[in-house]
């Protein structure tokens, strides 16, 4: 029976067998050929089974390229990575998918060689769902690094034959060949009379009440009785069994008594014309042994565990399957069992099955909270790893927190020497230490709303914790960066400090620390905001307006000392230069919404002015230009002069916006010669120097930025 189950498996049809012969036939044929030839033909016949010309780096299967296998779970194969012609000194590292979601290849430990063994136990802790598991080779050549295609790789598990009521039958039936030598009748039989009885013992198979042996017989007269005891033949493996209540019964599941002798007793009153004992042969309860190999770490072969070694008992012919070979899972912890085909048990108790075992592999995966250093390991239950401690700046390493359920204790945890029998995750626990960081100071632009870099100044807190930006500004903080020298506070001083006002809305707030000293915490400053008032004209009582000539002071002139009793009242009684206009100037289209037009009564009058909102240093040179070409008109005594840049042009009396007075003079010229101030945007005509007496041109000099309060005058 044994030797029958395995004709079955190894049958190979005999149409296969006639299509191997022929490729052999053909691969010979072309090996003789020149290779010329040979390209030709294998282009024609279509076996060309070379790999892909277009990749650097193809994995093979039994000479050709693949990208998926099905791997039975008791067998093994080969899997080849083929370089291109024009790699040269490759090295070789197999790897395989060990996450999905982020694409986490692993290097596959110790595999190294341009081979790859594959095994179930190889990807059975990183398959799928399906029980897929995803491969490639790595090659580095000429300081290039090249990835093969993937190949997925699916375990098959083998089906075993379920073994059916014939099989049984089979198995509890005595095995052929081993038929002892005959006993003796007790008597010569003699023809067939009605005056004898034929006496008869069938030893005969219980399951298939086939004979086994043949039949003992003898022959007695009628009315003389027997008496004889008959030694069953002895069947090993198997035990005699009949019904003693009913010797000649066919039902072999009430045939239960000892059948190892028959005792013949026939009386003398026994009259039928045969006297029948039925003997059936059971299988009995014979031993066989087991013994378990494991794979070992760094090959291939096995090594017989003699701790596991046992011994067990079964009927005679019975099939010991798969799973009753199978160790409990204690037992064979980080190992994959190899499929064992069913054998039966054999009845002289020689029976020894081998039971190998194929070592699983295994990840550890690190996750390092923001260090680096440290790779995943993945290999064989058993193999020793040294795994390099990782790092982050701005931190201490203080050890591995197993998270393999999801989430540790915040406790190292002694990493294991050698690989588990499972996958596990650990995660890096770290110590903080203090971690230089750098606060940015930036000032509000003069002339929109943009902000440029002041300077920095560096500061230290531990690592992962959070600072927040402040009005730490002040004087004499040193934002040149340079520690090693005296600083000096025109060039590492804020220039203007008391112009500035911190804006604590902008400023960032709980930044958090990072270790490589890379942080920074944006602080900002705002520039303070000044109103300037220009007084152009006043209405008085009658309802006539007039245009104010020059200005109540000078602006920036810091030779005058300021008035005892200084406010705007005051300054606009001592304005004495006014000149009669027919109406209140029009502000240009181009400066509404940049001033704000108001009036002020004092002093009798209604005085027009213009408001202008500007930061500190704001630059005032384009919205406070004057302009005052001089032109005559048909009166000597009477001039025209355009009105400051924000008006159109208005006709005047002789005193004038821009303080243009008619004085006498020696000599006809005038008196403001080229060049002229930046701010006027066209010199006197030169009407002025030929034509009529010489004017003295008094345009106010208007600053060009927004002035400090120390040196502002109305």
């Amino acid at each position: 029976m044994k030797e029958t189950y395995r004709a079955k498996q190894n049958t190979t049809p005999t149409g296969f067998r006639r299509l191997m012969s022929l490729i052999l036939c053909l691969c010979l044929f072309l090996s003789i050929l020149p290779s010329g030839l040979m390209t030709t033909a294998l282009a024609a016949s279509g076996t060309d089974t070379a790999p892909d010309s277009g990749a650097a780096v193809t994995v093979t299967h039994k000479g050709s390229a693949v990208d998926s296998l099905s791997l039975p779970q008791d067998e093994r194969t080969t899997l080849t990575a083929v370089c291109a012609s024009d790699v040269t000194d490759a090295s070789y590292q197999w790897q395989i998918l060990a996450d999905v979601a982020s694409e986490l290849w692993v290097n596959i430990y110790d595999a190294t060689e341009q081979s790859l063994a594959l095994s179930c136990a190889l990807l059975n802790s990183l398959a799928d769902d399906t029980g897929s598991a995803y491969v490639r080779c790595r090659v580095t050549a000429s300081g290039q690094t090249i990835d093969s295609n993937v190949v997925c790789v699916t375990a098959a598990r083998t089906i075993p034959v379920e073994t059916g009521a014939e099989d049984e039958a089979d198995a509890n039936a005595a095995p052929t060949g081993r038929v002892p030598a005959l006993r003796a009748p007790a008597r010569a039989p003699a023809a067939t009379s009605e005056e004898y009885v034929e006496i008869t013992i069938n030893y005969l198979d219980a399951v298939t009440r086939k004979s086994i042996y043949k039949s003992y017989q003898a022959q007695i007269e009628k009315g003389t009785g027997y008496t004889s005891t008959v030694i069953s033949p002895a069947y090993l493996g198997y035990a005699p069994f009949y019904n003693a209540a009913a010797p000649s019964g066919t039902d072999t599941s009430a045939a239960n008594d000892d059948a190892t002798t028959i005792h013949l007793n026939i009386p003398t009153s026994y009259s039928a014309p045969t006297y029948v004992v039925n003997v059936y042969y059971k299988a009995i309860d014979v031993p066989y042994a087991v013994r378990y190999y494991f794979q070992n770490i760094h090959d291939d072969t096995y090594s017989e565990n003699v701790g596991l070694y046992r011994v067990s008992a079964a009927k005679t012919g019975t099939i010991i399957s798969d799973d009753t070979l199978k160790l409990l899972a204690g037992e064979a912890e980080g190992f994959t069992k190899l499929y064992h085909y069913p054998e039966a048990v054999a009845a002289d108790g020689s029976t020894v099955f081998q039971c190998y075992y194929d070592r699983n592999y295994y990840m550890l995966k690190f996750d390092m909270d923001g260090g680096y250093g440290t790779e995943p390991v993945y290999a064989r239950y058993g193999t020793a790893f040294i795994v390099t401690a990782p790092t982050r700046h701005g931190y201490v390493f203080a050890g591995w927190d197993d998270v393999t359920g999801g989430t540790g204790d915040g406790d190292p945890d002694t990493l294991p020497t050698t690989i588990p029998a499972e996958n596990r995750t650990y995660k890096a626990l770290w110590r903080t230490v203090n971690t230089t960081y750098t606060t940015v100071y930036w000032l509000q632009n003069a002339d929109d709303d943009q902000y440029s870099f002041i300077g920095s100044v560096k500061g230290n807190a531990p690592s992962g914790t959070t600072v927040s930006g402040g009005d730490t500004l002040t004087a004499k903080t040193p934002l040149c960066g340079n520690t090693e020298h005296t600083h000096n506070p025109s060039d590492c001083y804020p220039q203007n400090f008391n112009q500035l006002v911190y804006n604590d809305e902008k400023t960032q707030k709980n930044v958090t620390i990072k270790g490589d000293g890379s942080t920074t915490v944006n602080v900002y400053y705002d520039r303070k905001a000044y109103t300037l008032r220009f007084f152009y004209a006043r209405k008085n009582s009658d309802g006539q307006f007039q245009l104010v000539g020059g200005t109540t002071y000078p602006f920036g002139n810091k030779t005058h000392d300021r008035p005892t009793s200084y406010n705007v009242d005051n300054l606009l009684d001592a304005v004495t230069d006014w000149g009669n206009i027919t109406g209140v100037p029009n502000l240009k289209d181009e400066y509404n919404g940049k001033y704000t037009k108001g009036t002020r009564d004092s002093n009798g009058y209604t005085y027009y002015y213009l408001d202008l909102n500007a930061r500190f240093d704001a630059d005032l040179s384009t919205l406070l230009r004057l302009m005052c070409p001089c032109m005559p008109t048909t009166s000597p005594m009477v001039w025209h002069c355009t009105l400051p840049s924000w008006f159109g042009t208005t006709s005047l009396s002789p005193s004038m916006a821009s303080r243009v007075r008619r004085r006498p003079a020696p000599r006809r010229r005038c008196i403001m010669p080229p060049p002229w101030p930046a701010w006027l945007s066209a010199p006197p005509s030169s009407a002025c120097a030929t034509a009529w007496p010489t004017p003295l041109v008094h345009c106010a000099t208007l600053p060009t930025v927004v002035p400090t309060p120390s040196s502002c005058r109305t």
